[in-house]
């Protein structure tokens, strides 16, 4: 047992780093798309094991599974959340002079909102929202 959480282990994190990688190149929903794909195939290896080999492959695939579905998660989630506290904010008037409220969104059509360093933006009046 000890050896198996030992090998998920090590599989598991070469499994987020790859998975970071295609988040970067074909995008965080397309990525999960995939690991959900993965984690049909690990059904269906489980589903036929009948022997030990059979078995570590399944885990391994698992451990695949899940190093790629939790980091491509948590990084997706962090994209198209606003920060805590800025809901309230972004109620108000933009400061463009329009009765609009504030769009904190992105120009780039990779990443809904991304996170710039002092903050989020608005993308009309450049607000700050920290």
């Amino acid at each position: 047992m000890v050896i198996l959480f030992l090998v998920l282990n090590v599989v598991a994190f070469p499994g987020s780093l790859v998975a970071g990688y295609f988040a970067d190149r074909f995008g965080p929903k397309r990525t999960l798309v995939g690991s959900l794909w993965l984690w049909v195939v690990t059904i269906l290896v489980g589903f036929a094991a009948q022997d030990r080999a059979t078995f570590y492959l399944m885990a391994c695939l698992a451990a695949l599974g899940m190093g790629s579905t939790q980091a491509v998660s948590r990084s997706f989630m962090a994209q198209i959340t606003l920060p805590l506290g800025s809901r309230s904010s972004s109620a108000s008037t933009c400061s463009r002079g329009s009765s609009r409220r504030c769009s904190v969104r992105s120009s780039s059509a990779s990443s809904p909102r991304p996170r710039e360093a002092n903050g989020w933006r608005c993308s009309r009046c450049s607000r700050s929202f920290s």
